[in-house]
């Protein structure tokens, strides 16, 4: 009986030296991103933001860390030197800086097969990746609005839909 007292006394110290670090991870509009990819090193800890843009590293011991958050259309950051010292950390909102992604020129013909802008004996706009990152779009719709012969038809649940001359919009 002493032998099982003696255990139980002896892993209090244990669990009272075990912590964790939470936070949240937003956009530069202030609103949470999800499924955002956090490393935690070391110990290669990994987790994905919640729906909230929350996230909780538990079971860590006192220390140095570094978190990394990576995501689809936002820049890479890492914080270095998060220490965990005597207490469970409660990082301040992490701001992910959004990241323009550099595509090529898409040429949306009626045929079936491949060609260049110039064989195309139609009238054709050409909506170039400098034009989508300076119109800052977030949507495809968005991303047609200035074109010639579209008419955006905005809806509720998002950015609307691109409606093209000579096109049915079905």
């Amino acid at each position: 009986m002493h032998r099982l007292v003696f255990i139980l006394l002896m892993s209090v110290p244990l669990v009272a030296q075990i912590y964790s670090i939470s936070g949240l991870v937003t956009d530069p509009d202030g609103k949470p991103v999800s499924e955002v990819h956090v490393t935690l090193t070391p110990g290669f800890f990994t987790l994905y933001t919640s729906q909230d843009g929350s996230f909780r590293f538990d079971g860590l011991f006192p220390g140095s860390y570094t978190l990394a958050f990576q995501h689809i259309g936002f820049l890479t950051s890492r914080v270095k030197d998060v220490t965990v010292q005597d207490s469970n950390l409660i990082m301040q909102p992490f701001i992910l800086e959004f990241d323009v992604l550099d595509l090529e020129n898409v040429v949306v013909t009626a045929s079936r097969a491949e060609r260049d802008v110039i064989e195309i004996p139609e009238s054709v706009n050409l909506v170039s990746s400098r034009d989508i990152r300076e119109r800052n779009s977030k949507t495809s719709a968005e991303a047609l609005r200035e074109e010639v012969g579209v008419f955006v038809q905005k809806t509720n649940h998002g950015g609307g839909s691109a409606i093209i001359r000579g096109l049915s919009s079905n």
